[in-house]
């Protein structure tokens, strides 16, 4: 199982998209390169760090058997992430900072959740990389459990061994 600080890049990194659509949304809006430069450098580094991780977890984790009992996509978040990536651009229409505050206070409050709270969230860098998500009760009676697949799972019969990431975000092994 992974660490607190594999955890924290890669609920983190969920952000990455977002800070390279405010980067241009800056660039565009103030014609400056500092700070997009940066926010780029931040999200590169943490999509790189959470994809290093990732793949190295997925390799050599110890393989656990499964049992579900319910089992439903996830895929569902992208479209709160969607809007979430689209905030920064909403600024180019407002002519105010207005929009710069509400964006950095969006920021913060999304670091501050994805860093205590939330344990398995889809992460959109995957979704590109064609990665599936699902929702898994398991027949233990825990639930909630996402599940990280290339495949596309129709049935809970296809699902019976997966590596554990963090303690509700597991990676189907294929098998």
């Amino acid at each position: 199982m992974a660490n607190r600080i594999q955890k924290l890049i890669y609920n983190l990194s969920v952000l990455s998209p977002m800070l390279i659509v405010f980067s241009v949304v800056w660039l565009l809006k103030n014609k400056s390169w500092s700070i997009p430069i940066v926010c780029c450098s931040i999200a590169i580094a943490l999509a790189v760090s959470m994809l290093l991780f990732f793949f190295y977890g997925k390799k050599n984790l110890e393989k656990t058997e499964i049992r579900t009992s319910k089992i439903s996509t996830n895929d569902k978040w992208l479209f709160v992430f969607i809007i979430s990536y689209l905030i920064p651009i909403v600024s180019l229409l407002i002519k105010s900072d207005l929009a710069l505050v509400i964006g950095i206070a969006a920021g913060v409050v999304s670091i501050i959740l994805f860093a205590h709270v939330i344990d398995g969230i889809p992460n959109p860098i995957l979704l590109l990389l064609g990665y599936h998500f699902y929702i898994v009760e398991a027949e233990n009676g825990v639930s909630n459990y996402v599940v990280v697949s290339r495949r596309k799972i129709r049935n809970k019969q296809n699902l019976t061994v997966v590596k554990r990431v963090f303690e509700y975000l597991l990676v189907d092994t294929g098998v």
